[in-house]
């Protein structure tokens, strides 16, 4: 059973009184109305019964926050790096596409898009052809021995 407070969520602790009664609470509640910090003993910074967290831990929460949020916004984060260095230089950042080698320079994989973009339908064939003979060779060599073995 969960804490119905929306913001908590945590899992509720059961106990049975003398009289045979169970009685649910909730250990984030009880702490937060104590003004407990949520992730360890120390009081917390603000108002007693509203705040959730010591300074130490909000900062902390703050910061898992933040690289969450870059972890799943990584091309905007490429955007506001390739921004910042422009601003570093004292230039305007231009308008235009990036090109390979500043990509390059920010990290991260073009894609099998761009390098067949890049090659002709040729040699794109060739490279599909020597990667489907390296993937069924140990088979083929299996079956061939397979073959040449005598019945038992």
């Amino acid at each position: 059973m969960r804490c119905p407070l929306v913001r908590c969520r945590a899992v509720m602790g059961t106990r049975i009184d003398r009289l045979g009664r169970v009685t649910y609470t909730c250990p984030g509640c009880t702490r937060r109305k104590r003004g407990q910090c949520q992730r360890c003993p120390k009081a917390v910074d603000g108002t007693k019964g509203v705040a959730y967290y010591c300074t130490e831990c909000r900062k902390q929460k703050q910061r898992e926050s933040v690289m969450r949020w870059q972890r799943n916004h990584l091309d905007k984060v490429a955007r506001n790096q390739r921004r910042r260095r422009w601003a570093a230089q004292g230039k305007k950042m231009p308008t235009e596409p990036m090109s390979p080698s500043e990509a390059g320079k920010l990290g991260g994989k073009k894609g099998s898009a761009a390098r067949i973009a890049s090659l002709g339908p040729e040699r794109v064939k060739e490279i599909a052809l020597k990667a489907v003979r390296t993937r069924w060779a140990k088979h083929w060599e299996r079956q061939r021995a397979l073959a040449e073995s005598p019945n038992v």
